[in-house]
């Protein structure tokens, strides 16, 4: 039984370094993650952090100050800034465990 749990994880392993592989390696500055796709620069943002892992939630229209503002989105990391200037933060893309779009519908259509 030892060996079939060895051999599927060879077999496993070979099969997602050839997806890897068969990617390609992307150009200097080239963004090659769909979930960078979603974040813009200067847009603000809240941050919570739990256990090493990053929660990036975007609130658009939202009328309350956020306590950031992304600064910076390159290939493997997202730079924000705290709102007073103080702390600038870059993010490693492998950190962030989900990034949240919170649409509110507001009274007034907006």
């Amino acid at each position: 039984m030892k060996k079939w749990n060895l051999l599927a994880f060879v077999v496993l392993s070979l099969g997602l370094a050839s997806l890897c592989l068969s990617a390609g390696p992307t150009s200097k500055g080239e963004r090659s993650h769909c979930l960078l796709d979603q974040i813009k620069v200067s847009e603000p943002v809240e941050i919570k952090v739990d256990g090493g892992r990053y929660t990036l939630t975007f609130w658009p229209g939202s009328i309350r100050p956020l306590p950031h503002t992304v600064v910076g989105v390159g290939a493997d990391y997202v730079g924000v800034k705290d709102r007073i200037g103080l702390t600038e933060t870059l993010i490693s893309i492998y950190s962030i465990s989900a990034v949240k779009h919170v649409h509110l519908n507001r009274p007034d259509g907006k």
